[in-house]
């Protein structure tokens, strides 16, 4: 075995598993932070929106003056102090069946002072059948479902952040839809939902798990699978779903594989990840809104291996993770310039995971610092939120699990407003007596604010 695949071998060995899972149902993840732990390096997926709100906003939350909100009802359980910096904001596991939904692997956005998101699975048929859900939550924890997909047609497991063009939510599911390859959707707040495209007719894509960017006329996003060479596409479709089109289709090459991360606009092109290919340890490419395509770093593993998760971009430089590789082999941030030169290791997370491990989303910036979560790692093994300053110093904010109910396994990117972070963790959270199943676990995840 050479070198650079031995020193890597963890990274590559897990996410060839989680490559297998993506190809099949996720349902059987009832513990997936325990898979998670004893892998190590172990990371699902994540997206990210990155959003601000002004004050007048949140009408009766003074959240930017450190004022906390009290719990409105059972549903947004709260077992700490109004002081603490970390809070609990919601529990889905106060509904012990999962019809408010079960564990959200997206993070938040923010529309009309609330939050908008999804969980792949739970809804109005349950944790055991359902097809996942689109919600929205206020600052104070008031959580409403506003649509239960149903698998087929309207698809299955949205996994992706929405995003918001014109007070409509348009997103993606990862399954379901006519052709059972994923589907583009849209919602209005009140969760009338329609679908746009059904994946997996032809080779125009299949399984989504990225979400979407507006640009133009445009909705552009990718697809994990599918294309012509069934290693994922980029593509575009209006806003009404008339048209879709392929614009790149991945696997002719070096040019990478099997993207699962939102990409981001900067000047009129489109950034993205892909998470194999390359050397085989991932790429970050560049693609023109006419399908052109081109490859601008191939990870090597110490310079990171595996991008699970999307870019930032900030005065012409480009911020990102990955989940695997660096000088420990448990994933990394880094930048790069716009024009693929320059890429720098901001970050290595450790060997013994105390820093976290895995991250699994993008970062967020907020006053020049980036912000992020990683599944794993932390003090309890159970996934950070963490900090990192522009000279490359890394501080864990939050461990997950320290506490009973805060939650663990955050997938997600944190969403700022006013100087707190939001975000959610894939599962944790309050787990009542009265809870139905067999293994006696419904802790079905968490949306949480912290204030850094």
């Amino acid at each position: 075995m050479p070198a650079t695949e031995s020193r890597f071998y963890l990274g590559a060995r897990v996410r060839r598993r989680r490559s297998t899972i993506v190809r099949t149902s996720l349902k059987n993840r009832t513990h997936v932070h325990k898979t998670l732990k004893s892998l190590v390096s172990g990371s699902i997926f994540g997206s990210f929106a990155v959003l601000t709100l002004s004050a007048t906003m949140l009408a009766g939350c003074s959240l930017s003056s450190g004022s906390w909100p009290l719990p409105v009802s059972p549903r947004s359980f709260d077992p700490f102090s109004t002081s603490s910096k970390y809070k609990v904001l919601f529990s889905f596991g106060s509904n012990v069946y999962g019809y408010d939904g079960v564990s959200p692997t997206a993070g938040l956005t923010t529309l009309m002072g609330a939050f908008y998101g999804t969980t792949e699975y739970g809804g109005v048929a349950g944790y055991a059948h359902g097809n996942g859900t689109v919600f929205r939550v206020t600052a104070a924890g008031k959580e409403v479902v506003l649509y239960s997909f149903t698998g087929s047609p309207d698809g299955a497991e949205p996994v992706a952040d929405l995003v918001t063009v014109n007070g409509t939510l348009y997103g993606t599911t990862s399954e379901g839809g006519t052709y059972n390859g994923g589907t583009v959707f849209s919602t209005t707040r009140t969760g009338k939902e329609k679908v746009l495209h059904s994946f997996g007719y032809a080779t125009d894509g299949a399984q989504p798990r990225a979400g979407l960017i507006a640009l133009g006329t445009r909705l552009y996003g990718v697809t994990y699978e599918g294309g012509a060479y069934n290693k994922g596409t980029v593509f575009a479709i209006s806003k009404t779903g008339s048209i879709e089109r392929v614009l790149h289709s991945f696997g002719t090459g070096t040019d990478g594989a099997n993207p699962l991360a939102t990409l981001v606009n900067v000047n009129g092109s489109l950034f993205g990840t892909t998470q194999v290919g390359g050397h085989g340890f991932g790429t970050v490419f560049r693609v023109s809104t006419d399908g052109r395509e081109r490859v601008l770093h191939r990870f090597k593993g110490l310079d990171g291996a595996y991008p699970d998760a999307g870019l930032i971009a900030a005065s012409g430089t480009l911020y990102g993770t990955t989940g695997g590789g660096g000088a420990a082999g448990s994933g990394t941030v880094f930048s790069m310039t716009t024009s693929g030169k320059d890429e720098r290791v901001l970050h290595s997370f450790s060997v013994n995971g105390s820093d976290g491990s895995a991250p699994a989303a993008p970062v967020t910036m907020a006053n020049g610092v980036l912000y992020g979560t990683t599944p794993t790692g932390g003090a309890e093994g159970e996934g950070t939120v963490f900090r990192l300053s522009a000279t490359g110093r890394e501080r864990v904010l939050h461990s997950f699990g320290s506490y009973q109910y805060d939650g663990i396994d955050p997938l997600s990117g944190l969403t700022e407003v006013n100087g707190t972070l939001y975000g959610t963790t894939y599962g944790g959270g309050v787990n009542l007596p009265s809870c139905p199943r067999s293994d006696g676990y419904c802790t079905y995840g968490t949306i949480f604010a912290l204030q850094p």
